[in-house]
């Protein structure tokens, strides 16, 4: 993964960050987020199973849903 930029907020503290990920490291992190149930990622990060799904979402639907037959499963045993 490359840090590609950071938008800092007006409190001096990072309110965006862009990365780059490799197809590998988008599909681990994929298929962890998406293993993760609510009350999964609430005992990991309480307050965070929101993010949890979204990051799921986005990278299963606008990524290895659409290139993949089989989705993050399908990706995962291609990029191994």
């Amino acid at each position: 993964m490359k840090i590609r930029s950071i938008a800092i907020g007006d409190d001096d503290m990072p309110q965006t960050i862009t990365a780059e990920l490799t197809a590998r490291e988008a599909a681990f992190l994929a298929k962890l987020t998406g293993r993760m149930s609510h009350s999964d990622a609430e005992a990991v990060v309480p307050g965070f199973s929101a993010e949890s799904g979204r990051v799921y979402s986005a990278l299963a639907g606008e990524v290895f849903n659409r290139y993949y037959e089989d989705g993050v499963d399908d990706a995962l045993r291609e990029l191994s």
